[in-house]
């Protein structure tokens, strides 16, 4: 049986689309013969088998149903089903009632919706397993209990052989009988993925296993990932690779979860998770884990190769939309073997795209000459992806081709960019013109950008006697605005780090309350405060920015090791201060390192 759960969020509105695909049909076996339930003690025959012959796959669902219970005080019945592997469940116990019941037929089944009733009559046909008391009843001849009272014990074992069901009388004085036998109902399928595929490699088969995501708008915020209807003898051995559409590579587990074997297991990963999944203790099923690494493997092809990241956050701010690839493998093949039930499902949230707009809606440029105008991008406060957008130019009072160079180009901003400038020129001629005007507007755009406000900005084009005194003469200069050409001057950059673990170029200091980032401006400014990780091979790359108005003066930013929703991890960064002032004149300062210590 396999299953998808994408969750889209979209601003305020949620929406949940759930997709399963079913199962073989169930095929029901019957035992006819009478079961005579003594006023004490364990039935005859004891047990009833029903042997199961000629099924594929595993069990992925079992019903139980007593054709024809009579019996004189019928809570003293306790049923207890065992499969060819051993496993028990209870069917019935302690329930139903002290009045007699004749000739009644019982169906159970994990999906029904009620259980027996204690002390009522069960005048209903289908129940759920049922152990009203939860004592230790006990079955001459059967497993040692204690027992659950659910089917899900069965799944995922084999479903030929003998199944047995023991049937006992827990208080002297009463009897009955089940005049008509049993059934018994089992539903198949295969795994969906079998851990290690073969004895001679630890790959799982299929390799990888696939889902695909389509029709969700917006750039991914957030993605967790469940894993149903796990089976594996040593869990220890299992490694387990997400890959997204993109080729982000990211660890699940790997040497984690003990070597207790594990049946039936349900785990999730959630980078905000309470805890990592225990390195050499068992991991109990339907637990939330971050994602967890002890030790990393080299994954046969077709996998990607190293380096691998570890934070699910690496899928965020991109297209969710695409094939999601999962590698399973074994890193011990041969000494243990596993299946999972279930194909891996995938929650993901997705945010609006970053809006992108224009710094200035306004600007001018002396005929014969060319300027840069900034585009913003803003996400709300959260990270940014990747993302491109088009821009084009249109013509106001001016000519396309005569009096400007038309514009028609895609800008493109990596993850973590912020700003971006595209040029436009005024072309020289020869005739005595007034002012005159073209737009550049944002149009289409492509995964973390799409048209914000303002989406256009209006140029001017002045001829270059009316321009300000002191204005560059030679062409394809770029001026600043005019009236305006000094950068704003940004010093005296400093970290001041506190309890999460901020540390200066040479050693770490901790304990300190209230990190800020520290700096002066020598004009009013807007401020973006860009960090890059330091990654493999002694590389810098984007882990976010901030953005904030800065005013004349000394200036502080809050810091708490966080970049929007992501909370940059231990290791080796650097930041920087651009400031853009009202006239569009940008300065960048030199790079300051820093560590982070700890969370």
């Amino acid at each position: 049986m396999h299953r998808i759960l994408i969750t889209l969020t979209a601003a305020l509105a949620a929406s949940l689309a759930v997709a399963t695909a079913s199962a073989s049909a169930a095929e029901v076996f019957t035992n006819p013969n009478p079961i005579t339930i003594p006023s004490s003690g364990p039935a005859s025959p004891s047990p009833s088998t029903i042997n199961v012959t000629g099924q594929a796959g595993k069990v992925e669902s079992v019903a139980v149903s007593l054709r024809g219970l009579r019996h004189e005080f019928p809570r003293d019945v306790d049923v207890l089903l065992v499969s060819p592997d051993g496993d028990a469940s209870v069917v019935m116990s302690d329930s139903c009632g002290s009045n007699p019941v004749q000739n009644v037929t019982l169906a159970f089944d994990d999906n029904a919706a009620a259980a027996m009733p204690a002390n009522a009559a069960c005048d209903g046909l289908l129940y759920r397993p049922t152990d009203t008391v939860a004592s230790a009843d006990s079955w001459p001849g059967a497993p040692a209990g204690p027992h659950a009272s659910s089917f899900a014990r069965f799944r995922g074992g084999s479903p030929n052989g003998a199944w047995k069901l023991y049937v006992s009388d827990d208080a002297p004085g009463k009897s009955g009988k089940i005049d008509f036998g049993w059934n018994l109902s089992i539903e198949t399928g295969e795994p969906d993925a079998v851990v290690p595929g073969s004895p001679a490699t630890g790959a799982a088969y299929p390799y990888p296993l696939t889902r695909t995501v389509s029709g969700m708008s917006g750039v991914v915020s957030d993605v967790n990932v469940s894993l149903d209807g796990v089976f594996h003898e040593r869990p220890d051995d299992l490694e387990l690779l997400l890959v997204g559409p993109r080729g982000q590579k990211v660890m699940l587990m790997g040497d984690s979860c003990g070597t207790a074997a594990i049946r039936n297991f349900s785990w999730t990963w959630d980078d905000a998770a309470p805890a990592p999944m225990s390195r050499q203790g068992a991991c109990p099923s339907g637990a939330r884990y971050k994602p967890t690494v002890n030790a990393e493997v080299g994954w046969p092809a077709p996998a990607p190769p190293r380096p691998y990241e570890i934070f699910l956050s690496r899928f965020d701010y991109d297209d969710p939309n695409g094939e999601w690839r999962l590698y399973a493998y074994d890193d011990t093949p041969g000494s243990a073997n596993g299946y999972f039930m279930e194909r891996f499902t995938l929650d993901i949230k997705t945010r609006p795209p970053a809006r992108v707009g224009f710094l200035e809606e306004a600007a001018d440029v002396t005929e014969g000459q060319s300027r840069e105008l900034t585009l913003f991008r803003s996400s709300g406060g959260q990270g940014l992806g990747p993302g491109t957008v088009k821009l084009t130019s249109a013509p106001a009072s001016a000519t396309s081709g005569s009096d400007f160079r038309p514009v028609a180009t895609t800008v493109e901003f990596e993850r973590g960019e912020l700003q971006k400038t595209v040029s436009v020129e005024a072309l020289a001629d020869s005739l005595p013109e007034g002012a005159e005007t073209f737009t550049v507007t944002v149009g289409q755009g492509t995964v973390d950008a799409t048209a914000g406000t303002p989406a256009t900005a209006t140029v001017t084009i002045r001829n270059a006697a009316d321009a300000p005194r002191g204005a560059p003469a030679a062409a394809n200069r770029t001026p600043q605005a005019v009236g305006d050409r000094s950068a704003p001057a940004v010093t005296g950059v400093a970290l001041r780090p506190s309890r999460f673990g901020v540390a200066g170029p040479r050693k770490a200091r901790r304990g300190r309350r209230g990190t800020t980032i520290g700096y002066s401006l020598s004009e009013p400014a807007t401020v973006t405060v860009s960090f890059q990780r330091r990654g493999a091979k002694r590389r810098w790359v984007a882990a976010g920015s901030l953005r904030r108005a800065g005013r004349r003066g000394r200036n502080r930013v809050a810091f708490s090791g966080r970049v929007g929703r992501r909370t940059l991890r231990p290791g080796r960064y650097r930041l920087a201060i651009t400031a853009v002032d009202g006239a569009g004149n940008r300065s960048t300062t030199p790079h300051k390192t820093f560590r982070i210590v700890r969370r």
